[in-house]
């Protein structure tokens, strides 16, 4: 997680907060959602598992919690705000967002047990709803790194090479993200969407990374030639002149 909070820090990678209330009580968050999500690799001969199935999901999530959110703080200055479903209701959570040194406001489903509603919904419930409408949006994101970037089956029977191969891939999904939005603005897009607010990252393979072209050397330079009606061209080089 160091290598991706520096990674997004260095490029600058735009943070869009979501905002709730009007004039003086205006307030802006930047989600940050936490979830488990369970790879399938059902008939096959893996070399351990970094959780298994019989584990509750609050297993190891305070330490990873704290990561989570001192790394978000390397990125942002902006307050954060946590999301987590009701597995997670642990009083080790709400210690970890309450540490002075990691701070961040939260939204964790609660699961009901001694104490009535009244005792612990102290902010309106509109608000609430509001705030948490998107938790479920991250599991698209997730969706994506399976199917888009094909990791949902990881390859190796060793957990280290899986282990290696998921980082990997997650550098490659933020890398590819940054692309996505880095496009949308960009004129030169065709068929722009002027609503869309992010692109699936099966399309910026299709048109960003597996884009035509023929590697060139001449002159003892290595260059990349498109097609004369490539469409997406125009669009890759400003992506190229803007990030190289």
């Amino acid at each position: 997680m160091e290598e991706m909070a520096r990674f997004l820090k260095d490029l600058k990678a735009p943070v869009t907060p979501v905002t709730l209330g009007s004039g003086e009580l205006k307030r802006q968050y930047v989600p940050l959602d936490i979830d488990v999500s369970p790879f399938d690799n059902s008939n096959s001969k893996k070399e351990g598992v970094s959780r298994a199935g019989k584990q509750h999901c609050q297993k190891g999530t305070p330490e990873f919690l704290r990561q989570a959110l001192t790394f978000a703080r390397a990125i942002t200055s902006l307050p954060l705000l946590v999301h987590m479903d009701g597995g997670n209701d642990s009083q080790d959570n709400l210690q970890v967002c309450l540490d002075p040194k990691v701070k961040a406001d939260f939204i964790i489903k609660r699961n009901l047990r001694k104490e009535t509603p009244e005792a612990w919904l102290a902010i309106a419930v509109d608000n609430i709803i509001a705030l948490y409408h998107d938790h479920g949006t991250s599991e698209q994101f997730h969706s994506e790194i399976k199917n888009d970037l094909d990791l949902e089956r990881l390859p190796s029977g060793k957990f280290a090479t899986n282990d290696l191969v998921l980082h990997l891939g997650i550098f490659a999904y933020n890398i590819l993200r940054l692309l996505g939005q880095f496009s949308l603005p960009l004129k030169e897009v065709p068929l722009r969407n002027k609503k869309a607010q992010r692109r699936r990252l099966r399309t910026v393979i299709q048109n960003l990374i597996t884009i035509a072209s023929r590697l060139v050397r001449h002159a003892r330079q290595v260059k990349l030639r498109f097609g004369q009606h490539s469409p997406w061209y125009p669009a890759f080089r400003q992506l190229y002149r803007a990030l190289a």
